[in-house]
């Protein structure tokens, strides 16, 4: 049996335990303004687990954590996976949309002036561009 000192003691760590996790891992457990902490973070007891299962395999694993973390994940798998790959590729679709109107704005209005005009402003720059391109050169050397 347990002495009741150690027991208070060993309730107080894994409370400052779980301080430390709060506290390291809530910052990533913010999505869409939205505290999901209690959802993502687990815990879990292997060594009860497989004291339990050493005893006898068939063993349920309540109190240890892992019936939560199994569900959560497989919600996770099966549902919310999808949400999450989709919202990483919504913001890639909205960087290259910013990015075609950008350069489609930059380049309206080059389609107002005339060929000559367009020569002319090309040749103006084409010695910052040779310049640029002797430093590169000197400096793949």
């Amino acid at each position: 049996m347990i002495d009741p000192e150690d027991e208070e003691e060993l309730k107080e760590a894994e409370q400052r335990l779980r301080q430390v996790f709060k506290a390291n891992l809530a910052e990533y457990c913010i999505v869409d303004s939205q505290d999901i902490y209690n959802e993502r973070v687990f815990e879990i007891s292997s060594i009860q687990a497989l004291r339990r299962r050493l005893k006898n395999p068939q063993a349920s694993l309540e109190r240890t954590g892992f019936p939560e973390f199994m569900q959560a994940l497989n919600t996770f798998l099966t549902r919310e996976r999808a949400i999450a790959e989709l919202r990483q590729v919504r913001t890639l679709a909205r960087q290259a949309c910013d990015r075609t109107r950008e350069a489609v704005k930059r380049r309206i209005p080059l389609l107002e002036q005339d060929v000559k005009q367009l020569r002319e402003r090309i040749s103006s720059v084409e010695p910052e561009f040779n310049k640029l391109t002797s430093i590169r050169d000197q400096f793949q050397q």
